[in-house]
């Protein structure tokens, strides 16, 4: 089954609280030592204001571009993925930026929902494409 996208940024508060996302997983299943699966019920339901970004998960977003890039170069691949600034842009195979993005590849860097279950969701970082941007 493919997943429907939805064009809102991953960062809206009403976004991450209208589902589950992979970075809900762990809690939901009970394996998250810093959250039980209450907290986040209660976060979803919006009874509770979410925990701020740790520091950890604010470097992750820092380096996303630049993690997105060296894998591109190492992988011999094209990704399509977010700058620093938040315009999508393509990491090229040989580590330099690609003037065209794919419009099928950037589609999928907003919100994703499954189609059946629209509570399910996901924000990709990056998507890969083969060397040569098809």
């Amino acid at each position: 089954m493919m997943a429907t996208t939805v064009y809102i940024p991953a960062a809206d508060p009403a976004v991450r609280r209208s589902g589950i996302g992979s970075s809900d997983a762990a809690t939901v299943a009970g394996l998250n030592r810093w959250k039980t699966p209450l907290d986040l019920y209660l976060e979803k339901r919006g009874l509770v204001e979410p925990e701020p970004a740790s520091e950890a998960a604010e470097w992750g977003t820092i380096l996303e571009p630049t993690i997105l890039r060296e894998f591109a170069r190492r992988n011999g691949l094209c990704v399509v993925g977010r700058a620093h600034d938040g315009t999508t842009v393509m990491f090229m195979a040989d580590g330099t930026l690609g003037m065209y993005v794919p419009t099928a590849a950037e589609r999928f860097l907003g919100t994703l929902r499954h189609p059946d279950h629209p509570w399910l969701m996901c924000h990709l970082a990056g998507v890969a494409l083969s060397a040569d941007g098809v």
